[in-house]
């Protein structure tokens, strides 16, 4: 990339104060980048949540400082470069003659504070009634929380290709990615111990569950179920020596239960064509079923009794259960959006979550403790990213400390204890 003369020299830096973030915005600006420069910067404006402020001029009492750099060579390519204590952090890069839309470069480019700025509240557990953690063009969903809510990973194809495994330490704050070639990372989710990452991957060429240490040594990936001709996905951990997950038969699918230190597999007989969503809670097997174009939750019991949990109209999909098999979540689109539900599983007593977001919702997974909730939520025109959502002890999305109509990212609030010391 050829580069004319440099005429700006900035910094991007963040402040932490009450509950705020403030981002001090200049340039390092090549020569003909002013437009880019412009179209980043108003990207970030549209993007920055409630809590973020910016601003331009740099402070010695900011905490975090990054150098951004924008550049465009004589064919017109962009680049804009991200640095942190002069070690590069992020970098993008778009053709003139490139397939993809614009706007989703310039989301990229201006995904890096903002994604900086999320992290750090979940470091700090600053954050409050909801926080979106990722702000890519990418496609980032099945995220899950470690059972000592150290960490959450989800899956994402922000590296280009296929998807990865992403995993972010919520104490420190980090992001990183696991890369395994050959393949496309799916549900993933932490063992008991904290030491195995399940998935559904693809090193086959069709889809098989399977395991690896947390530390992604590429030599230890084991594979537990699926073939060549035979698809297996939707793992979850029953156990530290267990797990569920859905096999195709050729005529719909089963839910099989493993034990992975033997690899002996047992297969769970039940009147449904189409199943979902494989949960074990207190000996009891959750799922969705599908029955003639309808979604429905439902619960097979120690004893082979089939009952329903949930099976209205609107369908009723995406479940996870809490781990005192006391709380459901589900997805549900009773008011023409697919919002996330809580249901008691001891009253029978409901409550919609997500009502103060009038966007679609999927994939939901419980904290350990029960009062987040991770998921994706579907913007139209973009691709979905990470949101956490707070919940009382009634399952309700967590009001604001003080009593504000929950519109807008960033209030404080410190309960629950995802993020912070």
């Amino acid at each position: 990339m050829r580069v004319s003369v440099f005429i700006l020299l900035t910094f991007f830096s963040v402040l932490v104060l009450a509950g705020k973030i403030d981002i001090g915005i200049e340039a390092v600006v090549g020569s003909g980048a002013d437009e880019l420069f412009s179209k980043v910067w108003n990207e970030m404006e549209e993007m920055a949540p409630d809590y973020v402020e910016l601003h331009s001029g740099t402070s010695s009492e900011y905490s975090l400082n990054f150098e951004a750099i924008f550049l465009v060579d004589d064919e017109g390519k962009y680049g804009v470069i991200w640095k942190e204590n002069g070690r590069k952090i992020g970098s993008f890069t778009r053709s003139p003659n490139s397939p993809f839309p614009l706007r989703f470069f310039l989301i990229d480019a201006a995904s890096i504070p903002l994604e900086r700025a999320a992290l750090l509240k979940l470091k700090n557990g600053d954050w409050g009634k909801f926080l979106r953690v990722t702000y890519r063009s990418s496609i980032e969903e099945y995220a899950s929380f470690s059972p000592d809510s150290r960490y959450l990973v989800f899956s994402s194809d922000r590296n280009g290709g296929n998807r990865d495994i992403f995993m972010i330490d919520l104490k420190n704050g980090s992001m990183t990615s696991l890369r395994l070639s050959g393949s496309s990372e799916y549900f993933p989710s932490i063992s008991p111990n904290g030491s195995t990452l399940l998935f559904q991957g693809s090193f086959t060429g069709n889809w098989g569950v399977y395991t690896i240490p947390i530390d992604g040594n590429i030599r230890k990936i084991r594979r537990l179920a699926g073939t060549r001709n035979t698809a297996a996905y939707m793992p979850n951990w029953v156990d530290e020596d267990h797990i569920v997950y859905l096999m195709d038969n050729g005529d719909g699918n089963e839910v099989y239960f493993e034990d992975i230190t033997t690899k002996v597999s047992t297969k769970i007989d039940l009147p449904f064509k189409y199943v979902f969503s494989p949960r074990m809670c207190g000996g009891d097997l959750y799922f969705v079923g599908l029955k003639e174009a309808d979604f429905g939750i439902y619960k097979l019991t120690k004893n082979g009794s089939i009952s329903v949990v949930e099976d209205s109209e609107y369908n009723e999909h995406d479940m996870d259960i809490s781990s005192d098999c006391r709380s459901m979540i589900f997805v549900s689109n009773r008011d023409g959006v697919y919002r996330l539900w809580y249901k008691d599983l001891q009253t029978g007593e409901e409550k919609v979550v997500t009502d103060f977001i009038d966007y679609d919702v999927f994939y939901p997974s419980f904290s350990p403790d029960g009062k987040v909730v991770a998921l994706s939520v579907y913007k139209p025109g973009i691709e979905p990213d990470v949101w956490l959502v707070r919940l009382d002890v009634h399952g309700k999305a967590e009001e604001f400390h003080n009593g504000e109509t929950p519109v807008q990212e960033g209030t404080k609030n410190n309960i629950g204890s995802i993020g912070g010391s």
